[in-house]
């Protein structure tokens, strides 16, 4: 079968999965959660169905081949209005909480090589804790740093590996079991990715196509000293494909329309047999786990139990974006996921050298409601030919004459 005839295969089948299946809830206990939740408003926007997308800050969360813009250094922030400064940001303001989100960023691409660096930090904040007697302000917060490695084997094909340090902290304050201790567990976790693209020249325009897929946070279990077991780690698997279109009209080097489908499906990873007469509970050990998943779930439900099939357990993400000579983009997204499931839309603006991004999740009824991220960046070219690239350069020359 023709390579053009397999991708048409392959986006047939995704788009049946992201437009027509059901989707319930994944249901699975995990340690250091917040990994699952993807701060970065670009990809935010779009409903986190960027897994084949290339080249946006937050890119290494998602699929680690795909970092890296060619030639350039990327430094970033994410921010928001309810937050007192370009470091941090509020999470979920929505239930008045005094948690905070805090995710730097840099990637550099020299050649068929890219590196990428992040650091993310929810602070869980503090809360008075009273059993028989006061026991203090505990705080605590669920940590992580990153660093990712991708290569581009071939024109098309670039793969990339992530690991990371995660670490989930709680300070002394909180009782566990019959006293208060600072607990300070980690774990490490691996990134797998795979990234495809190519693209198409037609009569009316070029149309880009790409395919990626990631296995992030595959790692050991980890546990609390006051948990009767330990837990495992978020490890999400993601499939998805980006088909776009640039108009013929170029100005700049930069055409005068852009737009994008992103359709994606993404599953958790976690397997946990359940034993309701003795409170207990056991995860797969995550490499069996990688197997185990691919079966049918039963899960407890307040008129009893039901059975999940493996489609039912699949995420589904849907985005949409539409960009201006690459300087003002649009974006809209949305996510099923059953227990969590929102519409969502963001623009960017991209000057070469300075980028900014937003999002926000709009719906009401929705534990994200309200969310909204800013991510402020720095682009520094690091070769001759990104150098030449810079649209300010040609803009000037174009004045001159």
């Amino acid at each position: 079968m023709p390579l053009s005839s397999r991708l048409a295969w392959l986006c047939g089948v995704l788009l049946v999965f992201c437009v027509v299946l059901p989707v319930h809830a994944q249901v699975g206990v995990t340690a250091l959660d917040n990994q699952r939740i993807i701060k970065d408003p670009y990809a935010r926007a779009l409903g986190e169905a960027t897994v084949a997308q290339r080249g946006y800050a937050g890119a290494a969360a998602i699929n680690p081949a795909s970092i890296g813009t060619k030639g350039m250094a990327h430094l970033s922030s994410v921010f928001s209005t309810e937050s007192s400064g370009l470091f941090r940001t509020a999470w979920l303001p929505a239930f008045g909480g005094n948690e905070w989100v805090t995710n730097q960023h840099i990637d550099l691409n020299l050649g068929r090589w890219a590196l990428a660096y992040r650091y993310h930090r929810l602070d869980l904040g503090e809360s008075v804790i009273t059993v028989q007697r006061p026991r203090g302000t505990p705080s605590g917060y669920q940590e992580s740093h990153g660093l990712t490695v991708a290569r581009q084997v071939s024109s098309s094909l670039s793969i990339g590996f992530g690991l990371n340090y995660l670490r989930d902290r709680i300070e002394p304050g909180l009782l566990t079991g019959q006293s208060d201790v600072g607990v300070h567990p980690f774990s490490p976790s691996l990134d797998f990715g795979v990234l495809y693209d190519t693209r198409f020249e037609t009569p009316v325009g070029r149309v880009p196509l790409s395919v990626g897929w990631a296995l992030t946070d595959l790692g050991p279990h980890t546990q609390h000293p006051d948990s009767p077991q330990p837990d495992p780690l978020p490890m999400l698997m993601r499939s998805g494909l980006s088909v776009g279109y640039e108009a013929p009209l170029v100005w700049l080097g930069r055409p005068a329309v852009r737009a994008q489908l992103d359709l994606a499906l993404s599953k958790l990873m976690v397997r946990v047999a359940r034993d309701p007469e003795r409170g207990t509970s056991d995860a797969d050990a995550p490499l069996r786990a990688l197997f185990t998943t691919w079966q049918p779930l039963e899960v407890l439900t307040p008129n009893g139990s039901m059975e999940l099939s493996v489609a039912d357990q699949l995420m589904r993400h849907r985005g949409l974006g539409l960009a201006v000579f690459d300087v003002l983009a649009f974006r809209w997204g949305h996510e099923l996921n059953g227990a969590r499931q929102y519409r969502s839309y963001g623009w960017g603006v991209d000057l070469y050298y300075v980028t900014l991004d937003y999002s926000r999740v709009q719906d009401e009824d929705v534990t994200l409601a309200g969310t909204s991220f800013w991510r402020l960046g720095a682009r520094v070219p690091l070769t001759a030919q990104a150098r030449a690239d810079d649209p300010w350069r040609a803009l000037w020359r174009v004045l001159k004459r």
